[in-house]
């Protein structure tokens, strides 16, 4: 099966449309796929001309294998960074899907994985203090990961990333 996104006049993704593969004119061949979607959707009639081709099998520039969810051996299947969902937006200037939006003034996009990032590595959530998982919790405003015990989103930060040692230290 074929993929591809519908994007408005502002390259955000209206819908996702499932295309057989012996329906597309030339499945090795992007820009004739994306001709099929504009000529033979399903509502042919409203003319849609924009459409990008997409793979299911792709998130954050990486394509991987649909039946064991392992990256692929043939990285050239990899498409467009992300399979997108509807009210992503398609980054016309480095082809690829935006998955999410910019949560944060100091994140900047990746334009390999299709991701907005912090300026700081996510310290992520497999750290555990007295045997509790840290929940990291972003801070702006001094750009730095703040972390604590329960998972509510309050005020109530109990631990900063060490980025030197890759630990949670006390406040």
């Amino acid at each position: 099966m074929a993929t591809f996104a519908k994007l408005d006049e502002n390259n955000i993704v209206l819908e996702v449309l499932v295309v057989n593969d012996s329906d597309v004119i030339n499945p090795s061949t992007q820009q004739e796929d994306e001709e099929y979607c504009i000529t033979n959707t399903l509502i042919p009639q409203m003319g849609w001309s924009s459409w990008k081709q997409t793979s299911a099998n792709t998130r954050g520039g990486v394509h991987y294998d649909p039946n064991t969810n392992v990256p692929s051996d043939d990285q050239s299947k990899a498409l467009r960074a992300n399979y997108p969902g509807i009210g992503d937006l398609y980054d016309s200037s480095n082809n690829i899907f935006i998955r999410g939006s910019k949560s944060f003034p100091s994140w900047s996009l990746n334009t390999t994985t299709g991701f907005y990032e912090a300026p700081v590595p996510s310290p992520g959530a497999e750290y555990q203090i007295d045997g509790e998982y840290i929940f990291p919790q972003w801070d702006d405003d001094n750009t730095r990961w703040l972390g604590k015990k329960d998972s509510k989103v309050d005020d109530s930060a109990e631990y900063v990333w060490n980025t030197g040692t890759n630990s949670w230290d006390s406040l």
